[in-house]
């Protein structure tokens, strides 16, 4: 039985992965200093357009997984999980930038010039 797995990706480009420990990345940004970002240089319209679109390919894959398991054409029920946790993931991903968005709005409003 094969695996294959499918990487989130394009949500976050400068992000560097640890390949030694599956699953654990560093958080360390690309370009390195202190005072570097994870996103330099990317505009954050960019990065929440990414995010959008990485929540809207995961759903459409676990929506895939669905239909195939309802027409009996699946055989790996524990990838279909994974892609639906995936897909869970990515839209609660979306719903806390969506939020820390909000607030960070709500409160430049409530500054005073």
């Amino acid at each position: 039985m094969s695996m294959n797995i499918i990487p989130m990706g394009g949500a976050f480009p400068n992000h560097r992965v640890d390949w030694t420990t599956p699953g654990l990345s560093t958080g360390a940004p690309v370009g390195g200093g202190p005072a570097s970002g994870i996103h330099d240089g990317v505009p954050f319209a960019t990065l929440f357009r990414n995010a959008i679109q990485n929540a809207e390919d995961t759903h459409a894959v676990a929506r895939a997984d669905s239909v195939a398991l309802a027409l009996g054409e699946i055989d790996d029920i524990g990838q279909m999980n994974v892609n639906s946790a995936r897909a869970g993931l990515a839209f609660e991903l979306l719903v806390q930038i969506r939020n820390r968005v909000l607030e960070a709005y709500q409160e430049m409003m409530r500054m005073t010039v």
